[in-house]
């Protein structure tokens, strides 16, 4: 448009100027004039027009640009154009392309990547994390109590409020177990309490949380466990389903509030990195069809330009009635815009290793009566599977011991024998206790894996313990996916783990924990490259949100979605990955974060 306001105000000044000099009009006419000084007036807007557009353009130089194409790419310099890579290749190419207008950015000979995206975090949950109580160092339960009541003191908590604690992690404390009600009671026995196991699928209640939610000795629940002392009273600790019995009742956020919390996270998500996040938000409000007002939060967020990360929302529905609802308002994978895309729908089938809720064929080595905790009957995942199957809905499935990944392969055997689609790309989420047979069939129907390696942090310390040698060796298998081909799409869990994706390849290419034990690596053999981690939180990222044609490289025409770090991940010790930071931060071209 500025180029046509340029030509167009040019040609009105030359054709009146001209035909004014050959005496074809008359000189000193105040009408010819007037027309002149507009022509240059709509050439002038043109020229700035046209400077301002080129100024939200950039061309980096200088730089150690790994593309990850097909051909592994590495160029010098880029050239980023209303949101897209317009041009990619040497300094001197990309300079001849220069207007005059663009931000010019010498990256100094710092490595350039494509933007990370994470697989599976919970975004909404980590902003409700960096906003209250957080207990991931506590080391005793008394060391929670001390805490909590100087969070109490320090926020004015009353009566009318609610004490959240996040990211407990009970083995930790010397006394390795939950705190019970009359513990928490002693923080305070008027303000309702629940703290919150670092995995989300355990919580322990005071008493009044427990009296506001009305939960006694002959309360049960389906798919639940409400742990009793030894008068068979509740001792405040709830598993799984069970927890919702108190978390509906607390006080719910606004739009407004939620707005406040995904901006907050989605801050430090490009701080750290990322560019794009696949989140599971939907779990962390109770209530009825608070989905909603994540949803409007996050298309306000976008239409405001306050939403710097681009957010594929994996969509948690445990209810076919839910469901069917949120499918009968236009809702499926896809629908949105650039920045919020309706992704998956989520079911969660089981726990979580460290809870001993994960469902296994074989009970627990140190539980021998425990089987774990299956959340929802094979019928019913399998019932909505299908309904998401049938209505263009592909799935990411929960399932961390085996016998949940048998369901849950099972389950989408069956959607797609009884309706083929030939690009349905449903996944399996954790994917953790696993056995040959298991990765046969996940390869075999093209099932993706949304995998977490930071999880060997913790997991390397208890799963031998949990189920045994010979079930943990066939565990954790990373570098067999990539051997497979099967897709593996990494993740953190946020706030289960840190957001930190550098640490997160440490993790995967060393199997060890950010204090580089154990040493040499835990089950070595399944490390994987460098490389195969940075393509499992581009490439196979992308792929598992349909956008590999849009995103997870940096080729031509692809969003301008892209970080500078301190150091070239593909060329330093292994070891120092996780100290590596993000400098600079581009996502739709646009540089939302700059250390």
């Amino acid at each position: 448009m500025f180029k046509k306001m340029k030509i167009l105000g040019a040609l009105i000044f030359l054709a009146v100027f001209i035909q004014s000099y050959l005496n074809l009009l008359p000189r000193n006419n105040p009408v010819l004039t007037i027309i002149m000084i507009i022509g240059l007036f709509i050439c002038a807007v043109g020229f700035y027009g046209e400077r301002k557009r080129d100024s939200n353009n950039i061309i980096i130089t200088n730089a150690k640009i790994y593309t990850m194409d097909s051909k592994n790419t590495v160029a010098e310099a880029i050239y980023i154009k209303d949101g897209l890579i317009n041009a990619i290749g040497s300094e001197s190419d990309i300079l001849r392309l220069k207007k005059g207008g663009e931000q010019n950015i010498d990256a100094r000979g710092r490595t350039i990547i494509p933007g990370l995206i994470d697989s599976h975090m919970h975004l909404l949950g980590y902003g409700q994390y960096i906003t209250s109580l957080i207990l991931s160092d506590v080391k005793s339960i008394d060391e929670i109590i001390k805490k909590a009541k100087k969070y109490i003191n320090k926020n004015n908590l009353t009566k009318d409020d609610w004490l959240l604690g996040y990211n407990l992690n009970d083995e930790q404390l010397a006394e390795k177990r939950m705190p019970t009600r009359k513990e928490l009671d002693n923080i305070s026995s008027e303000i309702p309490i629940v703290i919150k196991r670092v995995c989300y699928h355990s919580i322990s209640c005071n008493s009044k949380a427990l009296e506001i939610a009305g939960v006694d000795e002959n309360t049960t629940i389906d798919g639940g466990n409400i742990e009793k002392d030894a008068d068979g009273q509740p001792n405040g600790i709830l598993r799984e389903a069970a927890k919702g019995l108190v978390e509906k009742h607390i006080s719910k956020p606004t739009v407004g509030d939620v707005k406040i919390m995904l901006e907050k996270a989605s801050q430090s998500a490009v701080e750290n990195g990322l560019t794009g996040i696949q989140t599971d938000d939907f779990i962390h409000i109770e209530g009825e069809n608070f989905w909603e007002k994540v949803i409007e939060a996050y298309n306000e967020l976008a239409e405001e330009k306050r939403l710097p990360v681009r957010i594929y929302e994996q969509c948690l529905f445990q209810d076919e009635n839910e469901l069917k609802e949120f499918i009968s308002k236009g809702y499926k994978t896809g629908i949105g815009n650039k920045m919020f895309k309706i992704g998956p729908l989520k079911i969660l089938s089981d726990g979580s290793l460290g809870s001993r809720t994960a469902y296994l064929s074989e009970p627990y080595n140190d539980d021998p009566d425990n089987y774990g905790t299956p959340i929802l009957e094979p019928e019913k995942i399998e019932n909505l599977i299908k309904i998401a199957h049938d209505n263009d809905m592909h799935t990411a499935i929960h399932a961390i011991g085996d016998k949940a990944i048998q369901i849950a392969v099972e389950g989408i055997k069956k959607a797609q024998s009884e309706n083929k689609k030939n690009d349905i790309r449903h996944g399996i989420v954790h994917y953790q206790i696993t056995n040959e047979k298991l990765f046969k069939e996940v390869k075999d129907n093209n099932i993706i894996t949304y995998i977490q390696p930071i999880f060997v942090g913790y997991d390397s310390k208890i799963a031998e313990s949990r189920i045994g040698n010979e079930r943990a060796e066939t565990s954790y298998k990373w570098k067999t996916l990539f051997d497979m081909g099967i897709t593996a799409a990494l993740g953190t869990d946020c706030p289960v783990e840190s957001l930190n994706p550098f640490e997160n390849i440490y993790c995967a290419v060393n199997r060890q924990d950010l204090d580089g034990k154990p040493e040499g690596g835990w089950f070595p053999d399944q490390k994987i490259t460098v490389k195969e981690a940075v393509k499992g939180y581009t490439i196979n990222s992308a792929y598992a949100s349909y956008d590999e044609n849009n995103k997870g490289t940096i080729e031509v025409d692809k969003y301008a979605d892209m970080i500078m770090i301190s150091e070239d991940i593909f060329e330093i010790d292994p070891q120092n990955i996780k100290d590596i930071k993000c400098q600079m931060t581009i996502v739709d071209g646009k540089i939302v974060y700059k250390r």
